[in-house]
């Protein structure tokens, strides 16, 4: 039995690459190429179903429900609130893991559920977002994100892959259905790559890359190739010297992503605390929300913020109300989403930088005409700045954002900016990012690179020691001298060289202490305890312990699984946390 368990688990230690079996690599590309298909159609399915509920909402209910009052119509107010309400009940009563952006969703079952996504969640989350997009302020990256992310899931489980494995094919529905969203293909890679593994490996990568491919090819054939953002920019135009000045700029927009997902905290932490109804809280963000797009309802507040970036690109927005908007969409869009709604924040932090990067060209146009002819650089360069400052992912804002302008000559500006306002927000958010404050508010330390440590670091130092074993004949007695002498609750039970499970020194509490001498431990052995090889990374051990619901494992040997080297226990891990956090502060 520990045997057959301990070959699964060997199995599982790794996602497989090509040099170590070419037959079951070739078959998770072909998965990964599915889930990439499906991905992309949901994109597209979600597409649809967004224009349905934007026609419903703002076409046939707010007129339905205007009532002016000077230039304002309080009709964008009731609209909030019963997006608030429709989400509230689903979010409470149907599903509750359908609350937020959807990419904290995705980063939380990876991390810490094996790669399992519950099968309702994504077509609650459609629900949801689409109702919140359309009445509130929100993006539709994150929700469709989770709904990609859920095929990697359904499908990964249903064929009981390994959870390695299954985070690839996450990953790889994330990427498909953002590319499929946004016709961008590497953007969509990187992004899942960037957010979900914090890093780039190349055996990883390959199986996402098709799947992007195949969901942004898939979409485009279904919705069209039109691009996002349309922009045109001339390079013979560009003065060598703005390169300072986008230093510049990329040091500005990463305090003002700072600014940006502190807001956002707060706001979210004030709802999170605050004892107050849990039907009411998206109700009452969302009906703040519909006062603040009241006020300018044109400007794009409402929803992504997409058409207002348009207008902005047109010169249809002046200067001095650029950086109102910005403000403004900070505020409507924290407690959209931070009072549980359901939505993204990519298109809001587009917006955002958008507006505050249009500000500071018109600023330095007007400072220095004869090196910035062209201000609206400044603004696609803020859009990717901001999101690479609140996101933490500047490799993906440097490739997306040219994708969905069409215009690459703009890679190395956006490389500047995004690298220091990545720094910056690195250095003052503490490895915390806008996706990463739900765990923040539940108490979990889930910051980014949290995926990527847990697999690169080995339960080897968790390992308790020393390396104390007992036999099945001893006695209650002798366990609990033992127990008592080195401070352990637990030890493994062996028998002929063989392991057969582990003792527990609360076993011994329920007997009385008169019979400790006569009784024997093999009566209390926990059998069946799974086993892990000394040399596992802990994400293998947290995905183990979730397997078996379990807080214990007995760490064994690589080439010898009944050769016990000690235990390891849920506590060793939060304590290994509790210190690594000491050390980086």
């Amino acid at each position: 039995m520990v045997v057959k368990r301990y070959e699964r688990f060997q199995e599982s230690q790794h996602i497989l690459a090509p040099d170590q079996n070419h037959k079951r690599w070739v078959f998770l590309n072909i998965i990964a190429i599915v889930v990439g298909l499906i991905g992309s159609l949901i994109s597209v399915a979600f597409h649809y179903l967004l224009d349905l509920f934007e026609i419903f909402f703002r076409n046939i209910f707010l007129p339905l429900v205007t009532i002016n009052i000077g230039p304002y119509n309080l009709g964008y107010i009731i609209l909030a609130v019963l997006g608030g309400v429709i989400v509230g009940f689903l979010t409470n009563k149907v599903s509750e893991e359908s609350k937020g952006s959807g990419i904290g969703e995705v980063i939380e079952s990876s991390v810490l559920a094996r790669g399992k996504i519950k099968k309702k969640t994504p077509f609650i989350k459609a629900v949801t977002s689409a109702t919140t997009v359309s009445t509130a302020s929100a993006g539709r990256e994150g929700p469709v994100a989770l709904m990609g992310g859920s095929v990697g899931s359904f499908i990964g489980n249903t064929l009981k892959l390994n959870p390695q494995q299954i985070r690839l094919l996450i990953a790889s529905g994330v990427a498909a259905a953002v590319a499929g969203t946004f016709n961008a293909p590497l953007g969509g890679a990187i992004f899942s790559l960037e957010v979900l593994f914090n890093g780039i490996g190349v055996f990883s990568s390959i199986p996402v890359f098709l799947a992007s491919v195949v969901g942004a090819v898939v979409s485009s054939n279904i919705i069209g190739t039109e691009q996002l953002f349309a922009f045109e920019f001339a390079p013979e135009l560009f003065h060598s010297s703005q390169y300072i000045l986008i230093a510049i700029f990329g040091i500005i927009m990463g305090v003002v992503g700072f600014f940006w997902v502190s807001l956002f905290k707060i706001i979210a932490k004030q709802f999170h605390n605050r004892k107050i109804n849990n039907y009411l809280k998206p109700i009452l963000g969302a009906g703040i929300a519909g006062v603040i797009i009241m006020l300018y309802p044109s400007a794009g507040l409402l929803g992504t913020g997409y058409d207002g970036i348009l207008k902005s690109l047109d010169g249809t927005i002046v200067p001095w109300l650029m950086i109102i908007l910005g403000v403004l969409k900070m505020i409507s869009t924290a407690f959209t989403i931070g009072s549980g709604n359901s939505g993204g924040v990519f298109g809001p932090s587009l917006y955002i930088g958008c507006m505050f990067g249009g500000v500071f060209g018109h600023i330095l146009q007007y400072l220095f005409p004869s090196i910035v002819i062209n201000n609206k650089i400044y603004m696609i360069i803020g859009m990717a700045s901001m999101f690479a400052a609140a996101a933490q992912s500047p490799i993906n804002m440097s490739i997306m954002i040219p994708e969905l302008t069409k215009d690459f000559w703009l890679i190395p500006m956006i490389m500047l900016a995004c690298g220091f306002s990545f720094l910056i927000s690195w250095i003052f958010l503490n490895r915390s990012s806008i996706y990463t404050i739900k765990f923040e508010l539940r108490g979990l330390k889930l910051k980014v690179g949290t995926l990527f440590i847990l697999q690169d670091m080995s339960i080897s130092e968790l390992i308790k020691e020393p390396h104390i074993k007992i036999h099945k004949e001893s006695t209650v007695k002798e366990f609990c001298e033992i127990s008592q002498e080195y401070g352990f609750k637990n030890l493994p039970v062996m028998d002929m060289g063989k392991l057969l499970g582990i003792i527990n020194i609360e076993d011994c509490m329920n007997i009385s202490e008169e019979k400790w001498g006569q009784m024997t431990i093999e009566q209390l052995i926990r059998r069946n305890v799974p086993i892990i090889n000394q040399f596992a990374k802990i994400q293998d051990a947290i995905d183990k312990m979730v397997e078996y619901n379990t807080k214990k494992l007995v760490v064994v040997q690589k080439r010898d699984t009944d050769l016990v080297v000690g235990l390891i226990d849920v506590e060793d891990i939060s304590d290994m946390f509790k210190n690594l956090r000491k050390l980086l502060k």
